[in-house]
């Protein structure tokens, strides 16, 4: 997360009851949500090479994995390439501008996977009480928002990557993020300089 995590709580008074993280990888964001004092915590990764590594890092917390590639279908099949850095930067578009900056990032993998949508996961899951929604999902948040009209409403808080560049080929762009998430205020935005992407914080508008 490029967010100052301990700065956000204290100016935006942050009340998190529940976290649904998107784009798990290995849940580096545990400790911050233990800062908290969540542990109503749903991990959500599309990579079945980690998912063993992530629940090691985050079970002792409390926090329960799900292992599912979401985009906006349910039932679907997609190719999820996945990259020699542990899985990080791994998507389901193909790189864009993305090897300008890290060359050495490369895909090794691609596998053909099922797609699951957010809403789908919350009902299968009997996921409660969430008002927080991390994304890190290289490109695939428009899709994943796609699939989540349910849970939107129930959300105050939404925190994801965005790009103005099309660092993955026909990835979403932080526009298209506005425009979903219309009844919130985007009160953070901080981007990697020349690299086209970056965090962005929104709360639900009072």
């Amino acid at each position: 997360m490029l967010l100052d995590w301990p700065a956000l709580v204290a100016k935006y008074s942050l009340r998190i009851e529940g976290v649904i993280h998107c784009g798990a990888r290995l849940g580096e964001e545990r400790d911050a949500y233990a800062s908290v004092g969540c542990s109503n915590v749903w991990w959500v990764e599309g990579n079945p090479y980690i998912i063993h590594r992530l629940k090691a890092n985050v079970e002792s917390y409390g926090h329960r994995v799900i292992q599912a590639l979401l985009t906006n279908e349910d039932h679907g099949r997609r190719t999820f390439n996945i990259t020699n850095n542990e899985g990080m930067s791994s998507s389901v578009f193909e790189f864009g501008t993305h090897p300008t900056f890290s060359p050495e990032t490369v895909f090794q993998r691609r596998e053909e996977l099922e797609t699951r949508t957010l809403d789908s996961l919350v009902e299968e899951h009997r996921i409660a009480d969430i008002n927080f929604l991390n994304m890190d999902l290289q490109g695939a948040e428009k899709l994943v928002l796609q699939g989540a009209t349910n849970l939107i409403p129930q959300l105050r808080y939404v925190m994801t990557e965005v790009n103005n560049a099309e660092v993955y080929v026909g990835c979403a762009k932080i526009e298209e993020l506005d425009e979903i998430l219309h009844d919130f205020d985007r009160v953070e935005t901080h981007w990697v300089a020349e690299q086209g992407w970056g965090d962005a914080m929104y709360l639900r508008r009072r």
